[in-house]
């Protein structure tokens, strides 16, 4: 059926399934043999991730040549501002290149604003989590609903590393710390968005990340009954640059929290 992603939803998302398992396999392959550098703010880069982007690129180019995509390595790729595709090619850099865990691929399709598709592979798992704006979010073709409150202390993941954020991300720590929840620093912030779209953790908060790396973690959340927004209170969409994703009932307690953004 014809679904927000345009054309046959299902279609769309088997694509982006196909895709993300394609840079995911690259990426395993690569783990021994890329190279590091440094992007301007001093983020990691390395080889596997031009590679990662450049295969994902060019089968969107393939399959949908008119579309915009934003890119995290190679920026800008012009089309239709409509459909525009948001590509991770490897979350987590700092994790990969050291062997650690969690890492992986993510895509997603934001149209006329929204987000309608999305997906992560987690190469290492095997695991792929795929969202449709109205059809769900499924991993490993099983559905996520999100069940009760946990009623143990929340565990909440945060991701800040940008200088420019540092004081409201002192704000949130410190936030959370009081409030005696767990805290986690994942890494991956799209990994962290899957953990809490199937109930593992409780919550995540980024304040300095890119559209790319959480537009399909936050519209599975929102899929499997949770709640996802920027910490503002705004929709995800290809501008965000913040986010906070949580059960429904631990993103109204969080969003009334004056972050000092």
């Amino acid at each position: 059926m014809n679904g927000p992603a345009g054309g046959d939803a299902a279609e769309v998302t088997a694509f982006v399934e196909e895709v993300l398992r394609e840079a995911g396999a690259l990426l395993l392959r690569m783990r021994d043999d890329h190279v590091v550098g440094h992007k301007p703010g001093g983020h990691l880069v390395c080889s596997a991730d031009i590679r990662s982007e450049a295969l994902i690129v060019e089968a969107l180019r393939r399959r949908f040549p008119h579309d915009f995509v934003v890119a995290e390595e190679r920026g800008v790729l012009m089309g239709d501002p409509d459909r525009i595709w948001l590509v991770d090619p490897l979350d987590g850099t700092g994790n990969y290149v050291r062997g650690l865990r969690p890492w992986g691929v993510t895509i997603a399709l934001v149209r006329e604003r929204r987000v309608v598709v999305g997906g992560f592979h987690d190469p290492l798992e095997g695991t792929v989590l795929l969202a449709e704006r109205g059809g769900g979010a499924w991993l490993d073709g099983r559905r996520l609903a999100l069940g009760p409150p946990p009623t143990t202390a929340p565990a909440v993941a945060l991701s800040a590393s940008a200088p420019p954020w540092q004081g409201q991300a002192r704000n949130i720590l410190d936030h959370v710390w009081d409030s005696g929840a767990e805290i986690r620093m994942t890494g991956c912030g799209a990994a962290a968005l899957s953990a809490v779209a199937t109930g593992a953790l409780s919550a995540f908060i980024e304040v300095d990340g890119g559209p790319w790396d959480y537009a399909a973690g936050a519209l599975a959340v929102e899929e499997a009954g949770g709640r996802a927004t920027t910490l503002d209170g705004a929709e995800v969409d290809h501008t965000s640059t913040t986010v906070l994703a949580a059960h429904a009932a631990l993103h109204a307690e969080l969003s009334r929290v004056d972050w000092g953004m």
